[in-house]
């Protein structure tokens, strides 16, 4: 083998699949509270919402999911989940991964208070855990962006954005 054919040989395009058994989870993006509340507040019914496309109409299952831990109390997105953070484990990650695949849940948004550490790191492991139990799945993770505390400073007077919300904690 000459040393030019070595050479392509070793850098033809490869996919990282292939170099390893365990599926390499995606990345999070990130979601502003404008567009989680437009998600919202398209849909009939809590955490169920109609994305409407140029060709059909496509049914979309949100989940938001609350890792705040004792700063729950105060307020909270609409029909969030509260999964806090101090109890999260893989195996919970991964029983929620089958829970919310088992419901048709077509994304998935986490939040803290700010979404700087509690809520990116739990978006992380969700995708870690849904790349083990569900591998080719095409569930869509997120983060929202500033986290309950960026949301609810502009939608906590949205009653169907924001409930339990306690003013005199966030002052």
């Amino acid at each position: 083998m000459s040393l030019r054919s070595l050479f392509c040989s070793l850098h033809k395009p490869f996919s990282l699949r292939t170099m390893s058994s365990t599926p390499i989870p995606q990345t999070p993006k990130y979601m502003s509270a404008d567009q989680l509340a437009s998600l919202l507040l398209s849909s009939p019914t809590p955490s169920t919402t109609t994305i409407t496309t140029t060709t059909n109409p496509i049914a979309a299952k949100i989940q938001i999911i609350d890792v705040r831990d004792d700063d729950f109390p105060g307020g909270n997105i609409v029909s969030a989940l509260n999964y806090p953070s101090r109890e999260a484990s893989p195996a919970g990650f991964e029983q929620l991964a089958k829970d919310l695949k088992g419901k048709g849940v077509d994304k998935v948004v986490f939040h803290c208070a700010l979404s700087q550490v509690r809520g990116p790191k739990a978006a992380r492991r969700y995708a870690e855990a849904l790349g083990r139990v569900e591998p080719e799945s095409e569930q869509e993770i997120y983060i929202l962006e500033e986290g309950f505390t960026g949301f609810q400073k502009k939608y906590k007077g949205e009653p169907k954005l924001v409930e339990k919300f306690v003013k005199s904690l966030w002052e």
